[in-house]
């Protein structure tokens, strides 16, 4: 299979190769990559797929019982992205912290809207290891998980290998990259829009959305004072300090409404740590883009 590295059991995957001005480049599935070595990696279900965040974008989608990777989008692009710094443990740790208490809330609202809305396909923005995915009903027979850190969806891939009839994920940033797959009933972008720009991502994920499907944002509020990012043990975590840029929930409502989307639901939650948080729910207005 031209343009496919398999990995035999006990390796893992590092260093896809780079084209040409620091582009990465690559194809998934087996696709000739004419010109170019080889670019994917098709991970067994049970090999740890170790992407150094600094060396690859991946890009992944079910194939039979393995998960494809391929190399997306501009290196520079990541290379200070300080979500690449942060191991998944630090994060999942801090926000299970009591006081901080994040790690139940988005998953909750997520439980929410499937029921609401009972699609059968979505896709989750900013999944790191799989948030919510615990929450996804067999009804749903499509999962695309999407994340600018290629070790957090290698986590997703292993913590719910099997679960799903078709699991596609996909390493990239949401605000520059054009990460392209058939649309879905349901996206949800679920404390990921504080740290892109607005505008050019709500842009993107029209073109994930099913002409009847929702878009779902929860919004993290300024809160009496509180630190954007709690203090905690975790080091790592408090770099995201420096990046993060609170969304004023009209703001996206109007970013969305230029980008084809009408606003169903507005509504404020408040974590178990005392954090305020907008749930915004949108419909498509206008047809998908082309």
């Amino acid at each position: 299979m031209d343009g496919v590295l398999h990995l035999e059991p006990g390796r893992t995957a590092r260093h896809p190769l780079r084209g040409d001005h620091g582009r990465a480049l690559g194809v998934a599935g087996p696709k000739r990559n004419t010109g170019m070595a080889p670019a994917a990696a098709v991970v067994a279900p049970d090999v740890a797929c170790a992407l150094d965040p600094l060396d690859a974008r991946a890009v992944g989608h079910s194939v039979g019982t393995a998960t494809a990777y391929r190399v997306v989008g501009l290196m520079d692009s990541v290379m200070s992205n300080p979500w690449l710094q942060v191991p998944l443990a630090d994060y999942e740790r801090h926000m299970a912290l009591p006081g901080i208490e994040q790690a139940r809330m988005p998953a909750e609202i997520f439980d929410g809207v499937l029921r609401q809305f009972l699609p059968r396909s979505v896709a989750v923005l900013g999944c790191a290891g799989g948030n919510g995915f615990d929450r996804i009903p067999a009804s749903v027979s499509r999962v695309v998980g999407v994340d600018i850190n290629p070790n957090y969806l290698a986590a997703a891939e292993a913590r719910f290998q099997g679960r799903f009839g078709s699991v596609e994920l996909f390493v990239g940033d949401v605000e520059r990259d054009e990460i392209a797959f058939a649309p879905v009933e349901l996206v949800f972008a679920g404390l990921v829009l504080e740290y892109v720009n607005v505008e050019p991502a709500i842009a993107r994920t029209r073109s994930m959305t099913t002409a009847n499907g929702r878009l779902v944002a929860v919004l993290q509020l300024p809160g009496n004072g509180a630190r954007r990012v709690s203090p905690s043990p975790f080091s790592s975590v408090q770099a995201l300090a420096g990046v993060i840029r609170l969304v004023p929930p009209l703001a996206l409502q109007q970013a969305a409404k230029t980008h084809g989307y009408a606003q169903s639901e507005s509504r404020t939650v408040v974590s178990a740590g005392g954090k305020p948080f907008q749930v915004q729910i949108f419909a498509p207005s206008l047809p998908r883009p082309g």
